[in-house]
């Protein structure tokens, strides 16, 4: 974490920042997380995420064996909300796993620290304007190689709003891509939520939200999440004629109907 945050001064003066990061260290648990991560340090890709979660005692349920619905072939992208802001992401690989073992998701770099993951991340801070050529080139091969990408057109973790939790504003990188490449894509819908505490923060300071869900990660030990698999949806001549951001609407009211549809 110290070369991935510790660097990060948050606009702090340097004394109140060594103090800050001191603190910080307590409050994301990196001991337990690190522990976490060692105890599974013979793993990789599925079977990491296996681990770890059993090391939590932390479960996913696919309702409804929807899952079964994802091709088993073929390039494919994966849209889903993003609740936890980790877990719900590890989650969605091991469901998707569960059919195909070729799905790979688009993270922040940050998580690239992990190494027993780097097979399956596609690094990325998020689908915008300044994501570099050489992320922008890896997506492309995940598609070449008729993969599955899971991807959260959010880009952050869902925060409390006004209207409950919601996903930030999503951004229409991904009906883009799915037009030109002709991606077939699976909407998707977790259901979970972190802690109250993490939502007060995220109120205060976004940022302050964000640096907390290590500690997010830790309290869901005993504890599950929902997954929720909708129908493929193709953009075809028809909903070509749409503009993106009416597609990225079509798309995020079709995942979180998905709770309604599917028992």
């Amino acid at each position: 974490m110290k070369e991935k945050v510790g660097d990060k001064h948050f606009g702090l003066p340097p004394f109140i920042h060594k103090i800050f990061y001191k603190y910080l260290k307590k409050i994301v648990k990196e001991k337990e997380i690190n522990d976490l991560i060692q105890s599974n340090n013979d793993k990789k890709n599925y079977d990491f995420v296996t681990g770890f979660f059993e090391g939590l005692n932390f479960i996913y349920n696919v309702k409804n064996k929807s899952n079964q619905k994802i091709p088993k072939t073929g390039r494919l992208f994966i849209i889903s909300n993003h609740p936890l802001g980790g877990l719900d992401g590890l989650a969605l690989l091991n469901a998707v796993s569960e059919v195909r073992q070729d799905v790979k998701i688009i993270v922040n770099d940050i998580l690239m620290i992990i190494e027993n993951l780097q097979e399956v991340f596609i690094p990325t801070a998020t689908f915008s304007d300044k994501i570099s050529k050489s992320n922008i080139q890896k997506i492309l091969d995940a598609i070449y190689r008729e993969e599955a990408i899971i991807i959260f057109p959010a880009g952050s973790v869902s925060h409390l709003t006004m209207k409950g939790i919601r996903d930030a504003e999503w951004n229409k990188s991904f009906v883009s891509l799915a037009k030109k490449y002709s991606v077939p894509i699976i909407p998707t819908f977790v259901k979970g939520r972190n802690s109250f505490k993490f939502y007060i923060f995220g109120l205060i300071k976004k940022t302050l939200g964000t640096l907390l869900l290590p500690n997010e990660i830790i309290h869901k030990e005993n504890k599950s999440v929902d997954i929720y698999f909708g129908n493929t949806f193709h953009v075809d001549k028809s909903q070509k004629k749409l503009s993106d951001i009416e597609i990225v609407k079509l798309v995020k009211e079709l995942v979180y109907s998905l709770p309604n549809k599917i028992k």
